[in-house]
């Protein structure tokens, strides 16, 4: 893969995640100070996650994201994922895998990415475009995500579970579906909205492998709002 450098150089790097030690954490800085402070933005086109729980609260996430560029060379994106827990400092299992979408047998290879753990449980990814793109441009990317324990309360009965989204711009459309293991039941609401001004729809239904899956679709989400599910495991005799 080539990467730019100053005066036009460029040079071969393997596509690997470079968040580790002193490099990382400078790296993600540069970046944070360009999408702050010097415009390098974009918006949200679609949003699609998946987060599939199992019965150690272990979850596997899913993300196919399309993103258009709101700035004249944007050379990178970012997302944050977090748990909702006082959980404990697992770092070194979680893995984030960023790929290019394939179509007819092209694409599906990795991008370059930055891990920056702002605190234990909450990292801030930063992925790394093989070119830069120009206002206006669109780019898809898919996310694999493993979290251990990262419904652990939930998984146990201990307490519910928040699963929100935010944005720096208003996302066209967003997609979030969480998928319970198998003979789990559960209670929800939603979070952020309002059924008087939002278009939005929320379902619940069960799998053929026994699993519950609960989706929720929102059109239009303002920017910094956070919508989402608050799942709860119901009751003991209920």
């Amino acid at each position: 893969m080539l990467t730019d450098l100053p005066f036009g150089m460029t040079r071969e790097i393997e596509p690997r995640n470079v968040g580790r030690g002193q490099y990382g954490r400078l790296l993600a800085l540069y970046c944070d100070v360009l999408e702050k402070e010097l415009g390098h933005r974009w918006r949200v086109v679609a949003w699609s996650q998946e987060s599939r729980i199992n019965e150690d609260g272990d979850v596997r996430q899913r993300l196919a994201v399309t993103i258009e560029a709101d700035c004249d060379r944007m050379v990178f994106l970012s997302f944050t994922n977090r748990v909702n827990w006082d959980w404990p400092d697992l770092r070194h299992l979680v893995t984030v895998d960023v790929r290019t979408p394939e179509v007819h047998g092209i694409g599906g290879t990795r991008l370059v990415t930055t891990d920056h753990w702002i605190r234990v449980g909450m990292v801030k990814t930063f992925v790394h475009l093989d070119s830069p793109l120009v206002r206006g441009e669109q780019f898809t990317f898919l996310v694999d995500v493993f979290w251990p324990e990262m419904c652990l309360p939930f998984a146990r009965g201990h307490e519910p579970d928040v699963f929100l989204v935010s944005f720096g711009e208003v996302a066209e459309l967003i997609s979030y579906t969480v998928v319970l293991p198998a003979e789990f039941t559960a209670k929800l609401d939603h979070v952020g909205l309002d059924p008087r001004r939002d278009s939005y729809a929320l379902v619940m239904r069960s799998g053929a492998d026994g699993t519950v899956e609960v989706s929720l679709t929102v059109r239009d989400v303002p920017a910094y709002r956070k919508v989402g599910l608050r799942i709860d495991r119901p009751a003991l005799g209920a």
